[in-house]
């Protein structure tokens, strides 16, 4: 009976991280597709309210995808001490998510600190 209720957790907990990791991959996606909407608003010309709009969204989503970055970090961690106390075995893959999850922070670190000061600049500060 008791391992059917471990299996039961390491059940949920990979779903779980899947949950984590398509909503990190959503949300860098919609940062990437922001970005790039506005480089060629620049390059369109859109108007300053709109790019203004575009900027602002693009802050909103890094400061989300950096938290959804800290919050499967913190479960990947946890997952790995749950594996390495009942000696389990911890796959690679697990160690590249985590290398692609540090990838994504730092990517919205600077993508929100570049986007927040071209708001300020333009703002005339």
């Amino acid at each position: 009976m008791k391992q059917k209720k471990r299996f039961r957790f390491i059940q949920h907990r990979v779903v779980l991280l899947r949950l984590t990791d398509r909503i990190l991959l959503f949300l860098f996606l919609f940062l990437s597709s922001l970005l790039l909407l506005y480089g060629i608003g620049n390059f369109q010309e859109f108007t300053s309210e709109n790019l203004l709009l575009i900027l602002s969204l693009t802050v909103f989503s890094a400061i989300l995808l950096i938290i959804f970055s800290l919050i499967s970090i913190f479960e990947y961690i946890a997952f790995f001490l749950y594996m390495f106390l009942n000696k389990k075995i911890i796959k690679v893959s697990f160690l590249i998510h985590i290398v692609i999850i540090l990838l994504f922070l730092i990517l919205s670190l600077i993508t929100a600190i570049t986007t927040r000061a071209i708001i300020l600049l333009s703002a005339g500060l």
